[in-house]
């Protein structure tokens, strides 16, 4: 993993200067997996587990076109990372936009609340628990 900060876009936009052209290389894998669908005679439909492919580049199953551009290592690597931080005047390498009330808060931040969470998941796999010795349907 490179540094870069996450989950900040109302604060600065920094992610949005990665995933602009993300979606570029990504548009430009499924384009071309689709038309050399279409030139094999096969059903051009991508089903969402081919999503993965079309982002890391791997090859298509169905076509055995090979996917060779990965998106996310082309935007989200080090340098690209760094290289967003500036335009928006961010230092990639600091978390300090994450304490901002502007950027939404999530599992695993080490607050009060993931404290609440953990224990209402203890509590609930405890009591799932005990309703399945007991015989009852989790479904």
């Amino acid at each position: 993993m490179y540094p870069g900060v996450s989950n900040t876009s109302g604060v600065k936009q920094q992610t949005d200067k990665n995933y602009g052209p993300f979606k570029v290389v990504f548009t430009c894998n499924l384009n071309a997996v689709t038309q050399y669908r279409i030139y094999k005679n096969l059903s051009s439909s991508v089903q969402p587990w081919l999503v993965g492919s079309l982002v890391i580049g791997r090859q298509d199953p169905l076509s055995g076109f090979l996917v060779t551009d990965s998106a996310f290592e082309a935007e989200f690597n080090k340098e690209q990372n760094l290289k967003s931080g500036a335009k928006v005047f961010a230092a990639a390498v600091t978390r300090k936009f994450l304490v901002s009330k502007q950027v939404h808060k999530e599992f695993g931040d080490g607050d009060k609340l993931d404290q609440l969470v953990l224990h209402i998941q203890s509590q609930n796999k405890m009591c799932t628990y005990f309703l399945t010795q007991l015989g009852f349907d989790r479904d």
